[in-house]
């Protein structure tokens, strides 16, 4: 994958300055160019310190091939430039959401205008990475047209993220609604086109490829509001919290909701804490039973193999 990325990167002959930033992102923490490499080897293994994109290749996998564990080189290869340009999308959020929360260390070595540039780059980059020629030509129009529509659904979330901090006032709804668009569109897309490409294996019509795949959105999209609020746990009363968290920057993540808006009076710090962890591990818990509830349903319905699914959670 990373030369696959390196590949889409060489063809578009950046200027060399454009070219240094985009590198630099892509190497940041956890990051698909921070990890050892991936490459096709037989059955699939869990890759130390995990990566989003290997996900769409597993998902390939795992809705074309049941309870077999591993992908033909001829699959890998399909799904190997869906998971570079999930990595490029991913990158250029960042950069947005970085830079729009003014906590880049980036911005600080390149400036923001060349940052917004890098961020650019790399959105249009994934569409490049789309129109490789190993991707069937039938699944060319739906695979740009997910990336469109779960990038502006990641937007509209960013854009809630960014008002709610002129708010006094949200809703613990609201709060929920706004982690759902920003957090669990870019999870909720790399579940889809990663079935996109193993459904298309089964010869499903493009009518039901589009109602399949977005019954893995919704899965994802899940596993992607459990994964953040956990993380805004964290950066507002755990270790991770630092004059760059969400509590200094005025951000409105549902355990400041919590601590705002539905708080007791007159409770220790020590009270204080344990109130607002129960109140996010009860949310936690409903998007853990639906992640649940929604496998359920990939397996009865659509014939996947457990197995596969409950490793893809897992991991």
């Amino acid at each position: 994958m990373a030369r696959c990325l390196a590949d889409v990167i060489i063809r578009q002959a950046l200027p060399a300055e454009l070219g240094i930033v985009v590198d630099a992102a892509l190497h940041q923490p956890r990051k698909l160019l921070t990890l050892p490499a991936i490459t096709h080897a037989g059955p699939l293994r869990r890759v130390d310190g995990g990566t989003w994109p290997l996900h769409v290749i597993l998902m390939h996998a795992a809705t074309s091939h049941g309870d077999r564990p591993d992908c033909s080189p001829t699959e890998w290869e399909r799904a190997v430039p869906v998971a570079a340009a999930v990595e490029l999308l991913g990158a250029a959020l960042d950069i947005f959401d970085d830079v729009q929360d003014g906590d880049s260390p980036l911005t600080e070595t390149y400036g923001m205008p060349m940052m917004i540039n890098a961020a650019l780059a790399l959105r249009e980059l994934a569409h490049v990475a789309l129109a490789d020629s190993r991707i069937p030509v039938a699944l060319h129009p739906l695979l740009h047209q997910a990336f469109a529509s779960d990038t502006l659904r990641a937007v509209g979330g960013q854009t809630l993220d960014v008002a709610f901090e002129q708010r006094i006032h949200v809703t613990m709804d609201a709060a929920i609604t706004m982690t759902e668009r920003k957090s669990g569109s870019l999870v909720g897309l790399v579940y889809r086109v990663g079935a996109l490409l193993g459904l298309y294996d089964t010869g499903a019509t493009e009518e039901r490829l589009r109602m399949q795949s977005e019954r893995y959105a919704e899965f994802g999209r899940t596993l992607g509001v459990v994964i953040q609020l956990e993380n805004d746990w964290n950066d507002s009363w755990g270790e991770a919290m630092s004059l760059k968290s969400d509590r200094a920057r005025g951000k409105k993540t549902l355990p400041l909701v919590i601590e705002t808006e539905k708080m007791p009076p007159a409770l220790s710090p020590e009270e204080r804490r344990a109130f607002v962890f129960r109140m996010v591990q009860t949310v936690i818990s409903l998007y853990r039973l639906r992640a649940h509830r929604q496998l359920d349903a990939l397996v009865t319905d659509d014939h996947v193999s457990p197995r596969w699914l409950h490793w893809l959670v897992n991991e």
